[in-house]
């Protein structure tokens, strides 16, 4: 018998823990940050460099929480499978936070991380000068500011936002204005403010998202398609990051499916029978038997793989087909959401062609 399909399926688990992944990474830039902050401000620490410290501190620590419910949400749905969810309980949208934590990730490692390194340098430059005296010896907020702007002011939790609205309302030009009017000017001014400074680091920028994607052993060509661009750099970023969740999420659905038909008793040559084909953007494995039974399959990036069992006789291949799946969805997490048979045949076939169906095409 040989019967080949195109399995659609959802890997949800394998996803969140690649954003996750990412997430992590960027962890450790918060962390130089706070060393840089910490090793030269142990003796001049001002009233800015404390918040700076607090701010990126509940920054780390509000990704860290984020990891670590989606690595919990991710465990769990690994392990629920074919389950039959109850009528009226839906499965936490993990897709929906993971794409939230990445773009928020993405934002802190272009846009925030750079504005608030120049804040830094600049503040501690003003430690101990003779300009950062004279606004060291007037009370935070004197400049005919009232306590009620003042407290709006220190109400914005993005603290770069914060500095620059604080730094709107001092100029004597502005006196007048309004809270509202004075945060459209501070968000102009940091707009401006990131702008200038991710373009004029523009190339350390890329060769930092190139390293990134090299070490993650994305293809050279897609990581020169992704980076050789005149595009924004948070755009470069988030499809950077992308493609390497994606090359994550694919090498793990290998793996799966590697410890899935040796378990029902396939070998596989690891050197030579697994083949990446980057022009089509798949994976192939095979596997065989010693009695010259095999398993082809092709695994692709947008949530399907295609498998095709060859050289069963009579109805041996789906003895091999059905414990397979099973164990895809209860053992492996790998939630299967739709198959299309491509041929299935019970004599056993000599031709290794078949055709490939997209049974996304169409959907959103």
């Amino acid at each position: 018998m040989s019967h080949a399909a195109r399995i659609d399926y959802q890997a949800l688990s394998l996803q969140c823990k690649a954003v996750c992944g990412v997430a992590e990474k960027q962890l450790c830039r918060i962390d130089s940050m706070l060393k840089k902050i910490s090793s030269s401000s142990t003796t001049l620490a001002s009233e800015k460099i404390t918040s700076y410290q607090t701010y990126l501190t509940e920054e780390k620590t509000n990704i860290e929480n984020k990891i670590r419910h989606l690595v919990a949400q991710a465990e769990i749905q690994a392990t629920l499978g074919t389950r039959t969810i109850e009528d009226g309980v839906n499965r936490p949208n993990l897709i929906a936070e993971a794409t939230e934590l990445q773009r928020q990730v993405d934002d802190i490692a272009i846009s925030k991380i750079e504005v608030l390194n120049k804040l830094i340098d600049e503040e501690l430059g003003n430690i101990g000068t003779d300009n950062d005296k004279k606004i060291r010896n007037s009370a935070y907020g004197v400049i005919s500011l009232s306590n009620n702007l003042i407290n709006q002011i220190n109400s914005i939790h993005d603290i770069g936002l914060r500095e620059l609205v604080l730094e709107q309302a001092r100029k004597e030009e502005n006196q007048t204005k309004t809270f509202n009017a004075l945060l459209t000017l501070g968000q102009k001014a940091l707009t401006d403010m990131s702008t200038h400074i991710i373009e004029s680091r523009r190339k350390t920028i890329i060769n930092e998202i190139r390293q990134e994607m090299e070490e993650a052993k994305v293809d050279t060509a897609l990581i020169d398609k992704t980076i050789n661009t005149s595009g924004d750099i948070l755009s470069i970023r988030s499809k950077a990051t992308s493609e390497i969740i994606g090359e994550v999420v694919r090498k793990e659905t290998l793996k799966i499916i590697l410890k899935a038909i040796e378990a029902r008793g396939f070998l596989v040559d690891r050197r030579n029978n697994i083949k990446i084909d980057r022009e089509n953007n798949e994976v192939n494995l095979i596997g065989k038997k010693s009695n010259g039974q095999f398993a082809e399959f092709k695994i692709y990036l947008d949530g399907k793989f295609q498998y095709r069992f060859d050289g069963f006789e009579g109805q041996a291949c789906q003895k091999d087909l059905d414990p397979f799946m099973k164990d895809l969805e209860e053992v492996y997490g790998l939630k299967i959401t739709g198959k299309t048979e491509i041929w299935s045949n019970p004599d056993k076939l000599t031709s290794k062609k078949y055709q490939a169906i997209n049974t996304n095409k169409g959907k959103n």
